[in-house]
């Protein structure tokens, strides 16, 4: 939902595309023009929705209907109303722990019991399918295929990465650090291949007192 709204000229066509997917993640985002006008073009190329990732960002679940009824209320609301939103995912996570997310709020359902047993009475609703296993939601979903229809050969001489032997640099490349610290940057004194290699350095572990990792 923070991306490009005009996002039809990226398709690549309804013969090479199974599934459309988008991310609400904040409460303006259930409601905002470009999430219905999503819906709606899905529904006008025949291809079903999946919520690929979800959480509500700046409510979290602590504070019990008044969660529940900022976020979730809508966003299962949102659920119901189009028939073409087949699939939702729910990120589960306390987003505080980490800095650059401190204020998006813990997410974590059993962290409140009014909000989890809302929840958990939602997915009791019909309109849901539960499965056990893999194999198991394929045969919900009707499908009886075990493997993937699709295999295509990289030829061995073909770069398949931007920069891949690190000689720009780091141009191409960016990095993440959950919980810990680390300096990403380029070795040249004794290099794996070429003139240079990528180098990590770890700082400080994610590590409570205590527990390993």
């Amino acid at each position: 939902m923070g991306g490009d709204k005009n996002y039809m000229p990226f398709y690549p066509g309804d013969d090479v595309v199974d599934w459309w997917g988008i991310n609400p993640f904040s409460v303006e985002d259930l409601s905002h023009t470009t999430m219905l006008s999503f819906l709606n073009d899905a529904e006008q190329h025949q291809k079903p929705v999946m919520i690929g990732e979800s959480t509500p960002r700046y409510v979290g679940v602590l504070q019990e209907e008044v969660s529940w009824n900022a976020w979730f209320k809508p966003y299962f609301e949102l659920i119901h109303a189009h028939s073409g939103l087949k699939m939702f995912c729910y990120i589960n996570f306390n987003w505080a722990d980490f800095q650059q997310w401190s204020d998006w709020g813990d997410c974590r359902l059993e962290k409140n019991a009014v909000v989890a047993g809302h929840y958990n009475d939602e997915l009791k609703a019909t309109p849901y399918l539960h499965a056990s296993g893999e194999s198991a939601f394929r045969s919900r979903l009707g499908y009886n295929d075990t493997a993937a229809t699709v295999t295509v050969q990289m030829p061995y001489e073909m770069q398949k990465l931007q920069n891949g032997d690190f000689e720009s640099g780091l141009t191409n490349w960016n990095t993440d650090v959950w919980g810990g610290a680390a300096v990403f940057d380029v070795e040249q004194a004794s290099p794996i291949s070429g003139a240079r290699s990528a180098h990590v350095k770890i700082t400080q572990s994610s590590a409570q007192p205590g527990t390993s990792s």
